[in-house]
């Protein structure tokens, strides 16, 4: 056959990670100690793959073996793959329309039709809705996001509702949008309650929109029933996740392999911080702990063997898995674009959504709420529709009454101990209401006390007046900034920021590290403001304050649908309490839990049965 021979090894690390190899392997064995004769298996120079061929193959002279490894050379140098990215790989929901313009055109069509929803009926002649739905039309046409839109729409009209799936109101950003409201995949009026489409999709961004959408938890496979038969199942897959080995755990893990006592790592674990979304404090790793702390440098004298190889398996791969909602679709087999494994039983695509993302596959969020399961078998068995309860009344008396009261049992995120405790103290009037405490009471907005000052305004405290761009953007929370779409519209009303630079500026708000990356804006916000006659003084107070909100600041977008959620749990409970009760019983796994819906419903006098073949219907 005349083929060239070459020289290869069975490379699984780097040289110098020879000792921490063996550490990798027992964290994935359950703490077994590997050990085993390093003479081949980091990868290696061209020195070393000819001593190790003229060891292996003595039968092969020095030329010959020298050749071997230049053609390894050689074939590497060929090695030259450009993968494309960010290029809309998406299939399309409708194959006889032929043409970008067709898919824009029955974009529009389906959008004309959603005048039609309760809560938007009469609004179709409105200027300011006409605007906005050209503007967000416009934006989806020249960032070449129509056919993700028709996508989502075919799985809303063509699956979801027919089959009579329950499903949220919205989830997170996606709620800020005209179109989506008109393509029945979100329930809010954005224009009504003061939501930001650009929040939703950035006049810059590449990526496909990211609708996280929620169902009620028992029916979700019927979606990817739907998604498999619609678009085939070689095109359909679950998107794969990987877990990294992360502060506390690599010290755990590697701790635990080593055989270092247990409660001296308990000593140092506390030290390290693992920030989450929206936490500004800084994010420690190993080495800021072991540098900073004495109790991580103590134990690092009595166990110096341990950090050196923490600090080379941080951050490195510890486990695959499958990702809760993500299902990844493509208009061709999926085999021809990327590897797919079996992980618990289910066809997954090697890649995480983060990959699938700069590739430009399309990527659903089909996430499962309990919540969700509760709300159809109440109203099924009330004889309701989700319609009826999407249009409800959200200033009903008695319902906010409830929630006045901390009566919050059962009822979707407002349910806790600590959130009933702070509801009491507030005065609820409206559903507005819910949606500020629904952002405020987070760790961020109570550890920053903006959660007290909120409160404390709200009661009746003094709102000073601070400047007219500002007082109007504050108007409903009070002179506070507390939602991502308030500075979203300092920076652009107050500011002058482009429309392209806006969501930028949110988002390193938002970052661990934004206070260091937005002190460079300082000047430049100062400028804009005072170009716009805003006082030099007080617009360096609000971009100060602008600073300290990334400590807990929300997104008003997932805020007021979530609140939506929470509204419907207590109305059903306020109205249809038996109902709701029963309901919430058979959807809920959790013992404590039980036992608080069995006391609650106790209290309000139910009488609770013991299981019955008779009265059970099971």
């Amino acid at each position: 056959l005349n083929i060239p021979l070459i020289a290869t090894a069975d490379a699984h690390y780097l040289k110098e990670q020879v000792n921490t190899h063996p550490i990798l392997l027992g964290i994935q064995s359950g703490g077994r100690i590997w050990s085993f004769d390093d003479n081949c298996f980091h990868l290696m120079t061209g020195e070393e793959m000819f001593n190790l061929m003229k060891l292996n193959h003595p039968l092969l002279d020095d030329k010959t073996i020298i050749k071997a490894v230049e053609n390894t050379v050689k074939i590497a140098e060929k090695c030259d793959v450009e993968v494309k990215r960010n290029h809309h790989v998406i299939p399309s929901p409708y194959p006889k329309l032929k043409t970008e313009e067709e898919e824009y055109n029955h974009l529009v069509k389906l959008c004309e039709h959603g005048w039609e929803k309760k809560n938007l009926q009469g609004k179709r002649g409105k200027p300011e809705y006409q605007e906005r739905l050209q503007r967000e039309l416009k934006s989806i046409r020249e960032l070449k996001f129509v056919r993700y839109f028709l996508v989502v729409h075919d799985l809303y009209n063509n699956c979801v509702i027919p089959k009579g799936i329950m499903h949220g109101p919205g989830r997170g950003s996606s709620a800020g949008s005209l179109v989506c409201c008109l393509l029945n995949i979100t329930d809010p009026d954005p224009i009504e309650h003061g939501l930001i489409f650009e929040r939703f999709i950035a006049p810059n961004r590449v990526t496909e929109p990211d609708i996280d959408m929620d169902f009620e938890d028992s029916r979700r496979q019927e979606i990817k029933d739907y998604l498999i038969e619609k678009y085939g199942a070689n095109c359909v897959a679950n998107i794969g996740t990987y877990g990294t080995l992360k502060g506390k755990a690599v010290l755990r893990d590697v701790s635990r392999v080593l055989k270092v006592p247990i409660a001296d790592v308990e000593k140092v674990t506390p030290f390290i911080i693992q920030r989450s979304g929206g936490d500004a404090r800084a994010s420690n790793t190993i080495e800021d702990t072991f540098a900073e702390f004495d109790e991580a440098k103590r134990f690092d004298r009595k166990h110096p063997e341990v950090l050196p190889h923490c600090r080379a398996l941080e951050g490195r791969i510890r486990q695959k898995g499958i990702h809760a909602a993500g299902v990844l679709i493509a208009p061709f087999n999926l085999t021809d674009a990327m590897p797919l494994e079996v992980r618990g039983g289910a066809i997954t695509a090697a890649i995480d959504g983060n990959e699938a993302d700069e590739l430009g596959f399309l990527k659903l969020d089909c996430l499962g709420l309990k919540t969700l399961s509760v709300i159809r078998e109440a109203i099924d068995e009330i004889g309701i529709t989700r319609d009826e309860l999407a249009n409800l009344d959200y200033n009903d008396p008695r319902v906010l009454q409830k929630f006045a009261e901390g009566d919050t049992t059962g009822v979707f995120q407002f349910s806790s101990v600590g959130m009933a405790d702070t509801l009491k103290e507030m005065p609820i009037d409206s559903f507005e209401d819910l949606v500020s405490m629904n952002a405020l009471y987070r760790p961020g907005g109570m550890r920053s006390g903006i959660c007290r000052d909120f409160i404390e305004r709200k009661k009746g405290a003094k709102v000073e007046k601070v400047d007219p761009f500002y007082d109007k953007i504050t108007e409903n929370t009070y002179g506070l900034i507390v939602y991502q779409e308030q500075v979203m519209r300092i920076f652009a009303d107050m500011a002058r920021y482009p429309a392209i630079e806006v969501d930028a500026m949110r988002k390193k708000v938002a970052k661990a590290h934004g206070v260091e990356e937005m002190e460079e804006q300082r000047e430049t916000f100062l400028q804009g403001c005072v170009g716009n006659s805003v006082d030099k003084k007080i617009a360096d107070e609000i971009f100060t304050k602008i600073l300290h909100f990334g400590s807990y600041g929300f997104n008003r977008s997932h805020a007021v649908v979530y609140s939506q959620i929470a509204y419907w749990t207590q109305w059903l409970k306020v109205y249809y309490p038996l109902e709701f009760y029963v309901a919430s019983l058979n959807c809920e796994r959790d013992e404590a839990a039980v036992r608080e819906l069995l006391g609650k419903a106790e209290r309000e006098g139910y009488k609770i049965l013991l299981p019955c073949a008779h009265r059970s219907r099971v």
